[in-house]
């Protein structure tokens, strides 16, 4: 019965722990969500990073 339990531990735990990492991306705005493209949700790196590469914080 226990190894039943360790075995089902084994199986479920990556899968809830990818389900979450995805989750947790989507609402930082690291990673778009399905069907919604924003072109500017990385705009906050962009920000922080000016033309020449250089950071913005001097």
């Amino acid at each position: 019965m226990v190894e039943l339990l360790l075995l089902l531990g084994l199986l479920v735990g990556p899968v809830l722990a990818l389900a979450l990492l995805v989750g947790l991306l989507e609402e930082t705005g690291l990673v778009a969500k399905p069907g919604e493209g924003d072109p500017e949700r990385l705009r906050w790196l962009r920000d922080l990073f000016d033309e020449e590469g250089e950071g913005a914080a001097r």
